[in-house]
């Protein structure tokens, strides 16, 4: 068969037996890339038929209609098998095969294109190139070029192309009405056609199975001039892409002086004097967008004259752990589950630091913690992934209780 060109397939099935059998059902067992598209008579059952009795010497016949997509000479294997009741039981009795090849296609047809990366990011912008090559001695007349967009992620309002759109199914055709040279692509033609658009800016998340997106485009060329001895009623070859859309990963960070929420009353003069220590709690939150978080790594340096108190709650099996010589707070997680933070509570550490500002820091403000940064791997599409958070100052801007410049250091 070719590519994507549909083809009839009979299964015919007799009790050659010398009993009648009951409650039998006909099962069907596609290769991954077939596509059933009509029965005759119509399925009972998501992949079966229920033929219910058959008597011996009686027969019967199921047939079928679909597609097979794969490169020139992929062997795809269609199995067929059929069950019957014995008391309560069921049991296999009888099955077969048949093996599809897929023949060379008199069009070449390729999709090229998409993100420039290893995975699709948000707001990327996307470049398809459809390719096609008329490789028979005949000139096929009237061709037409068809790409369907599917996946979640596609942004159609940045979409830009000569081709006509048709938004109830999101897809593209070309024909001569558009682009001139499909009315006649001679012997040995190539040519291609191309759209662009951008993957949308946020993950349209609703539930926890909105994960791992992908983005595809089946391509389809089509004309109605068959070649000599191609049995087929059209002309036709497919092609597909397809990319993984990477999830991402989201840090902050926050840092309060008065925190009754967490259970914790930070000791110390406020506003800080030079000299004398205060305390306060560091918030760390993390956000899983669309997919899993492996070996997630967050770290942060404290400010001159910040030492590590206690990890107040984590909410993860591991804990931040201070390093005293680099002053750095490292917290590492083995994984995050898809979409945590973003339907539900972010994976949240607590830690109490303390601060002893010295006498060159009266009149402003003091550093409390550098950037903080968080670096993971997306399980989905296995690429690096890193996010960062602004640094923290005794200036509290989460804290609702502290009023403007009461973060000031006073002598």
């Amino acid at each position: 068969v070719l590519a994507g060109q549909e083809f009839e397939v009979r299964i015919a099935y007799e009790n050659q037996g010398k009993e009648d059998f009951s409650g039998l059902v006909l099962r069907l067992e596609p290769p991954a890339s077939f596509t059933l598209k009509r029965t005759a008579p119509a399925l009972d059952e998501e992949s079966g038929w229920r033929l219910g009795n058959l008597r011996t010497g009686s027969r019967g016949e199921v047939v079928l209609w679909g597609t097979l997509i794969g490169g020139e000479g992929t062997i795809g294997e269609l199995r067929v098998s059929v069950e019957a009741a014995f008391g309560t039981e069921r049991y296999r009795i009888a099955e077969n095969r048949a093996t599809i090849t897929i023949a060379a296609s008199p069009v070449h047809l390729e999709i090229s294109g998409g993100a420039a990366g290893e995975a699709v990011r948000l707001g990327d912008m996307l470049v398809y190139t459809i390719q096609y090559e008329n490789k028979t001695d005949v000139s096929l007349r009237d061709a037409v070029i068809s790409a369907a967009l599917r996946g979640a992620m596609f942004d159609f309002s940045t979409l830009q192309t000569r081709a006509a759109f048709r938004s109830i199914d999101n897809t593209l055709t070309w024909n001569a009405a558009n682009t001139p040279e499909l009315a006649l692509v001679v012997p040995k033609a190539r040519g291609e056609v191309s759209f662009t658009l951008r993957s949308k800016v946020a993950y349209p998340v609703r539930r926890f199975g909105d994960r791992d997106f992908t983005l595809a485009v089946d391509a389809e060329f089509s004309s109605p001039t068959v070649p000599p001895l191609l049995a087929a009623e059209k002309t036709i070859a497919v092609a597909r892409d397809e990319q993984k859309v990477a999830g991402d990963i989201a840090i902050e960070a926050s840092a309060l002086f008065r925190d009754a929420a967490s259970g914790v009353a930070n000791a110390g003069p406020w506003p800080l004097r030079v000299n004398q220590p205060t305390q306060f709690t560091v918030h760390w939150k993390l956000r899983a967008y669309a997919g899993e978080m492996n070996g997630v790594e967050v770290r942060a340096s404290l400010g001159g004259n910040v030492r590590l108190v206690r990890v107040v709650r984590i909410d993860a099996l591991t804990a931040p752990k201070y390093n005293e010589r680099t002053q750095e707070v490292v917290w590492r997680i083995e994984r995050i589950a898809a979409n945590r933070g973003v339907l539900d509570a972010p994976v949240e550490a607590i830690f109490q630091i303390e601060l002893t500002p010295s006498s060159l820091a009266v009149g402003s403000t003091a550093p409390l913690m550098g950037k903080t940064t968080a670096i993971a791997a997306d399980g989905f599409s296995g690429i690096a992934l890193s996010a960062e958070y602004q640094e923290l100052t005794t200036a509290l801007p989460d804290d609702l209780t502290v009023r403007s410049g009461e973060g000031v250091v006073r002598p």
